[in-house]
C-alpha cells in the first residue's frame, strides 16, 4: 500500500470526541447521509458503514482489493463539519469487509459545508504554474541571498544619486523605519534648514511633525549637526502573486551638498519600481506543465504534483498562481495558499490548497463557479441515486 509522508501542514483546529456513545449516536443519526473515504487515497476509495453492533464495534464495507495498513484504516467524511476516524481492524470478514473498533474520532472545530468534488483529467486540469522561489519574510529581517545580490547591484548602479546612499533591510526599534514599514509611505525632508518644508507634501509622504511631535526640534538639530540638507527614505515594496504589499527593505538618500526635491522623490520611486520588477523576475519561476486535480470545492482544491520543479519550489513557497482548465473552456487563473502537503512512496506530492485570490482578469471566480457548479449538481444527483439504491438492498450477512 502507498506510504505517505507529511511535508507541510498549516495548523488546523480539531476537537477530539472521546465518548463512544456520542460517536455511535452521531453515526446512527446520519447513517443515510454518511459517506466516508479512505484518507490519502488518490482514488478516494468509498467506505460504507454496514452495521453497528451492541458492543460499539462497527462493520464497514469498502473496495474488495483494499488492504489496511498496520491493521488500521483512516477515513474522513463531512457532515456539518469535516471529521476523521481511525479504525482498528478487529476481524477481516471478507474481501473489503472489516469489523472495526474506533481508536480515534476528531472533527474540525470550524464548520465547513462545502462539497469536495472528485474530478478526473478529462474534466479539469491544473496548468501554467507561477511560483515564487523564496517567500520573503519580513518578520525575521532576513532576505534570500539572490535578492540581496540585486539590492547590492541597485546600490552600485545608483550610489551617485546623493552624497549618502544606502540600501538595507528594515532594522528593529527604529521609529522612523517602523513607521515607513507600517504605513508604506516615504520619509522626506526637503530642506532641513527651512521649517516651511517640514509639512507633508502629499498622502504618500510621512508627516514628520505628526511623527516626531515635541521631539521634532531635537531630530532637526541632530541632522544639522551631521551636515544634512535633505533626506529621502523610501520603502522597497515587494508585490506578491496574491497582490499583498510587503515592505522588506528601504533606500536612504541623504544630501549634504544640495536640496532634494519632489522630483528626486519621483525619480527614486521610479528606480524602486524597476528594482521590484527585477526582484520579481528573479524570484519567480514559470512552470508550463499539466498536473492532475484530485478534487475541487468552491474554495480550494487538492492537486497531485509529479513535476520535479514544482515539487522543489512548493517546499519553500506559501502559495502560487496557476490555471484551472475545464474541458472546452478558457483557463481560470487563481492564486492559492498551500494548506498541507504529503509525499507518496513514488516521491510525488498531494498538495491541499485554499483559493486566496484571483488574477486581475475581471470575474475570474464567477467563471470558476459557473464551470464547477454544474459538475457539483451532477455529482449530488448521482450520489442521491446511489444512496437510494443502497437503501433498497437487503442487509449484508456473513456466515460465522
Amino acid at each position: 500500500m502507498t506510504q505517505f509522508v507529511e511535508l507541510k501542514k498549516t495548523d488546523r483546529k480539531f476537537e477530539i470526541i472521546d465518548s463512544l456513545d456520542k460517536i455511535i449516536e452521531l453515526f446512527q443519526q446520519n447513517i443515510n447521509n454518511l459517506t466516508l473515504h479512505v484518507k490519502y487515497d488518490i482514488q478516494k476509495t468509498v467506505v460504507q458503514i454496514s452495521n453497528i453492533l451492541d458492543d460499539k464495534s462497527i462493520d464497514i464495507v469498502t473496495d474488495p482489493n483494499f488492504q489496511p495498513e498496520n491493521n488500521k484504516i483512516t477515513v474522513y467524511g463531512l457532515l456539518d463539519r469535516y471529521f476523521e476516524i481511525i479504525f482498528e481492524v478487529a476481524e477481516t470478514k471478507g474481501p473489503g469487509f472489516f469489523r472495526c473498533v474506533i481508536k480515534k474520532f476528531q472533527r474540525a472545530a470550524d464548520v465547513r459545508k462545502e462539497l469536495r468534488l472528485k474530478v478526473n483529467p478529462e474534466q479539469v486540469m491544473a496548468s501554467n504554474f507561477i511560483v515564487s522561489k523564496h517567500a520573503i519574510d519580513i518578520s525575521n529581517y532576513k532576505i534570500p541571498t539572490t535578492i540581496k545580490v540585486l539590492l547590492d547591484q541597485f546600490h552600485s548602479e545608483n550610489y551617485n544619486f546623493s552624497d549618502i546612499f544606502r540600501v538595507d533591510v528594515f532594522s528593529q526599534d527604529d521609529p522612523i523605519l517602523d513607521n515607513i514599514k507600517k504605513t508604506k509611505k516615504i520619509f522626506f525632508i526637503e530642506d532641513i534648514g527651512n521649517p516651511g518644508t517640514f509639512k507633508s507634501a502629499g498622502e504618500e509622504i510621512i508627516d514628520i511633525q505628526e511623527l516626531f511631535g515635541d521631539r521634532l526640534h531635537d531630530h532637526i538639530m541632530r541632522y544639522n549637526e551631521k551636515g544634512y540638507k535633505s533626506i529621502i527614505i523610501a520603502p522597497v515594496i515587494y508585490i506578491t502573486d496574491a497582490g499583498a504589499q510587503i515592505p522588506f527593505a528601504h533606500v536612504q538618500a541623504v544630501s549634504k551638498s544640495k536640496i532634494l526635491t519632489m522630483e528626486d522623490v519621483s525619480l527614486l520611486k521610479g528606480l524602486l519600481i524597476k528594482l521590484v520588477n527585477r526582484i520579481k523576475d528573479a524570484n519567480t519561476v514559470y512552470v508550463q506543465t499539466n498536473q492532475q486535480i484530485v478534487n475541487l470545492s468552491r474554495s480550494g482544491a487538492k492537486l497531485y504534483i509529479t513535476d520535479e520543479n514544482l515539487k522543489k519550489y512548493f517546499q519553500t513557497t506559501k502559495g502560487f498562481l496557476f490555471n484551472i482548465v475545464f474541458k472546452l473552456q478558457a483557463p481560470v487563473t487563481i492564486y492559492c495558499e498551500i494548506k498541507n502537503m504529503f509525499q507518496d512512496d513514488e516521491g510525488n506530492i498531494f498538495v491541499g490548497v485554499v483559493f486566496a485570490g484571483h488574477s486581475s482578469r475581471k470575474d475570474e471566480m464567477k467563471r470558476y463557479y459557473s464551470f464547477l457548479d454544474p459538475i457539483i449538481k451532477s455529482y449530488k444527483d448521482q450520489l442521491l441515486q446511489q444512496r437510494k439504491k443502497i437503501l433498497k438492498q437487503p442487509p449484508r450477512s456473513v456466515d460465522k
